[in-house]
């Protein structure tokens, strides 16, 4: 590979039921397979793209929440530099639905706050906050939550 070549580094994994030759998406299969996919991309020095929330299910029903966040999941920690496939799909990719897009995109503003870490911006005045609780009090009236609690926690 060249360097500064306009490269991008992916894959699209599903596997097969075996029974009927029908593709599966949101199995661990395919997450330990994003696993392997971003360690080859690091090692090539490649940004990489996968896929997000294809799942196996037929519809939008418990079956395609956990598949779909089993996947996600899975690219946010091996790295994915480009997630696409993030909303809508059913059945590996053969169908979508408007209902499933919808919590999909609800669910991808969760993850975008999960994958955006921790953060320690404001350390110090946290610090501050604990020291002027102490061991025994509480946080609810400190200057620190007062400023913070709107966007402390993720709210749908």
């Amino acid at each position: 590979i060249r360097p500064g070549s306009p490269q991008i580094y992916g894959q699209f994994m599903v596997t097969v039921d075996m029974k009927t030759g029908a593709p599966m998406g949101g199995t661990p299969e395919a997450a330990q397979m994003m696993y392997l996919m971003g360690a080859l991309a690091r090692k090539y020095k490649l940004p990489w793209r996968t896929s997000g929330f294809h799942v196996g299910s037929k519809l939008n029903d418990a079956q395609a929440g956990y598949e779909a966040n089993m996947l996600m999941h899975a690219a946010i920690l091996a790295g994915a530099n480009y997630i696409w496939h993030s909303a809508g799909w059913l059945e590996a990719g053969l169908t979508c639905g408007y209902s499933k897009f919808a919590t999909d995109c609800e669910q991808l503003v969760g993850w975008y706050k999960y994958a955006g870490g921790v953060p320690f911006d404001d350390f110090k005045e946290a610090m501050a906050a604990i020291r002027e609780v102490g061991p025994q009090g509480h946080f609810l009236g400190t200057q620190h939550t007062l400023e913070h609690f709107e966007r402390a926690f993720f709210m749908p």
